[in-house]
C-alpha cells in the first residue's frame, strides 16, 4: 500500500482521491444504484448532492496539485478579495465577509485544523448510545499506530448527521482513518432499523478489481461489475466511465488502508463496516484554542502555559514590545489599556515585561512581577513562531473567527461562518466585538496585520 507516513505520499494519493471525487461529480454518480431500503437506515455517500453528502473532514477535499484543502471540488469558489466578497463577481460567487476569510484560512492549510469535528451523514436519525467508541466508532491514526477514543458523540438532527468532536484534539501532520460498524453488530437508528452501508460502499470493499484490469475504456462487458452498475439506455462508454471512477476510489481506500485498519485495529470486519474514511491534519505546528476544554493554563501567580500540538523552534520565540517590535509573544494587561483608551504609547504597566520559553512540548509565559487578580490579560502568538522545520505556526479556527474583518452572524443571530452552528458562532461574534478596537487600533501602530496572528485568547486572571 505504500508508505503513508512520508508527507509527499500522502500528498500523492490525496490527490489521487480529489480526482476521483470530481469525475463522479462530472455527471456519472446518479446512475448508480441508490440503496436505500425501507427497513435499514443507511450511512450516506453522495458527492453530487447540495451541498454534497460525504463524511467530513475528509481528504477528498485535498488538491492534487497544491497538496492543499480545496473546496472548488465540491462548489465552493472563494473570492480573492474577502473585503468585496459580499459583492463579488459572478454573483454565485460572492459571500460574507468572515466566510471567505475562514475559507481562506482553511485553503491555506495542507489538512484540517486539529479541532475540526467530524461527522458522516446518515438517512434518518441514529441511536447515539448505541455509537460505542470504539467498537463502533472506531478512529485511528495511521500516521502514529494509535487508537483514538477521546470524543464526544452527538446526532445533528436538522442535518442529520452523527457527529464526533476531539475533545483533545487530533494530532498534527497525522492521516486518521475512521469507520463506523453498522448490520447486526452495529449501530442502530432511533427506530430500530439496522444501519447499513451506501451501495457505493458494496463497489469499494470489493477484493478485485472492478473494471477486470482495464485503466482505460471500454471495460468488457463480460466483466462481472459491468452489468451491476448498466442502467437502460446507457452506452458502453457511459457504463465504462462509471466503473473507473469507481475504481479509482477503491484503489484510493485500498492504498489508505481504512478497511484494513479496521479490520486488524478495530475488530471490524469489512463486511461490518457501514462507512469508513479518511483525513489529514494539517503539518503545521498549532497553539489551539477551544474553551474551556482548551485555554492557557495558569501556573503559580506569574506563569502562563499554553500546549503546542508539533514542535517549536525555541530561538522563534521573543517578547513583544514597543522596545522589541521584532518579538513574536504579545502580553497585555488589557484592563490597564482600557482604562487610558487612546493613550500612545501605552502606559509600561499595559505591557508587562515576561519572557517566553518553550518546555515540555508548552509555550511559558513568565511575568517579571506578580499578574493582577481580575484584571484582564491578551495572549497573542504571532506567526513568526516556527516549528523546528521552519514553517510558521497556524491559528486554530477559533483564532480566525475572534481576529476576523467581517461579522460572523447575521442580523437574524445565524452563523455567516461555514460548518459553525449559530451558537458558537454567536458566541466568538462576542469576543470578537470586545477585540475589535483592539485590532483595529493598535495593529497599525505597531506594525502588525491580523494575518500575523496565530493565537489570540483574553481572560480575567486567574480565571483563563
Amino acid at each position: 500500500m505504500g508508505d503513508l507516513n512520508g508527507r509527499a505520499a500522502r500528498l500523492a494519493s490525496r490527490g489521487f482521491i480529489v480526482g476521483a471525487l470530481v469525475a463522479l461529480s462530472a455527471g456519472c454518480a446518479p446512475d448508480l444504484p441508490v440503496g436505500t431500503v425501507p427497513t435499514y437506515a443507511v450511512m450516506q455517500f453522495d458527492p453530487q448532492a447540495t451541498p454534497p453528502r460525504i463524511s467530513e473532514p475528509t481528504v477528498l477535499a485535498i488538491n492534487q496539485q497544491t497538496g492543499l484543502i480545496d473546496f472548488s471540488a465540491s462548489g465552493v469558489n472563494v473570492p480573492a478579495d474577502c473585503a468585496t466578497a459580499p459583492a463579488a463577481a459572478p454573483p454565485e460567487t460572492a459571500m460574507p465577509v468572515a466566510a471567505c476569510e475562514f475559507y481562506t484560512f482553511l485553503q491555506s492549510l495542507d489538512g484540517f485544523p486539529t479541532v475540526t469535528p467530524g461527522r458522516t451523514p446518515a438517512s434518518e436519525p441514529l441511536d447515539v448510545a448505541s455509537v460505542t467508541v470504539p467498537e463502533n466508532l472506531f478512529i485511528y491514526n495511521r500516521t502514529k499506530s494509535s487508537t483514538y477514543a477521546d470524543v464526544t458523540v452527538s446526532y445533528d438532527e436538522t442535518a442529520n448527521y452523527l457527529v464526533f468532536n476531539p475533545n483533545s484534539g487530533w494530532d498534527v501532520d497525522s492521516v486518521y482513518t475512521v469507520a463506523v460498524r453498522g448490520y447486526a453488530n452495529g449501530v442502530k437508528a432511533v427506530s430500530g432499523h439496522e444501519v447499513i452501508g451506501t451501495d457505493i460502499y458494496f463497489f469499494l470493499k470489493s477484493d478485485e478489481s472492478l473494471t477486470c484490469g482495464a485503466s482505460a475504456p471500454p471495460v468488457d462487458p463480460s466483466c462481472a461489475y459491468y452489468g451491476l452498475v448498466a442502467r437502460p439506455g446507457q452506452t458502453p462508454d457511459e457504463i465504462s466511465a462509471t466503473l473507473l471512477q469507481l475504481e479509482q476510489l477503491r484503489q484510493a481506500w485500498l492504498l489508505f488502508g481504512v478497511f484494513d485498519d479496521a479490520a486488524t485495529k478495530g475488530n471490524m470486519p469489512k463486511d461490518e463496516v457501514a462507512i469508513a474514511w479518511s483525513f489529514p491534519t494539517h503539518s503545521a505546528s498549532v497553539v489551539e484554542l477551544l474553551p474551556p476544554l482548551l485555554v492557557p493554563e495558569v501556573v503559580g501567580t506569574n506563569q502562563l502555559k499554553l500546549k503546542v500540538k508539533g514542535s517549536i523552534k525555541a530561538s522563534t520565540l521573543g517578547p513583544f514590545s514597543l522596545q522589541t517590535p521584532e518579538g513574536s509573544v504579545v502580553l497585555l494587561d488589557l484592563t490597564v489599556l482600557a482604562e487610558n483608551p487612546g493613550v500612545f504609547p501605552p502606559p509600561p504597566e499595559a505591557v508587562p515585561p515576561f519572557t517566553p520559553t518553550y518546555e515540555n512540548g508548552a509555550i511559558v509565559l513568565t511575568a517579571a512581577t506578580d499578574l493582577i487578580v481580575g484584571h484582564q490579560y491578551g495572549i497573542l502568538l504571532l506567526t513568526r513562531i516556527t516549528n523546528e522545520a521552519g514553517k510558521p505556526i497556524v491559528p486554530s479556527p477559533l483564532t480566525v473567527m475572534l481576529k476576523a474583518s467581517g461579522e460572523l452572524i447575521d442580523a437574524a443571530g445565524h452563523s455567516q461562518v461555514p460548518n459553525v452552528d449559530d451558537a458558537s458562532a454567536a458566541a466568538a461574534e462576542a469576543g470578537r466585538v470586545q477585540l475589535k478596537p483592539l485590532l483595529d487600533q493598535l495593529l497599525p501602530l505597531v506594525l502588525l496585520t491580523r494575518a500575523d496572528i496565530a493565537y489570540m485568547y483574553a481572560f480575567t486572571y486567574p480565571n483563563p
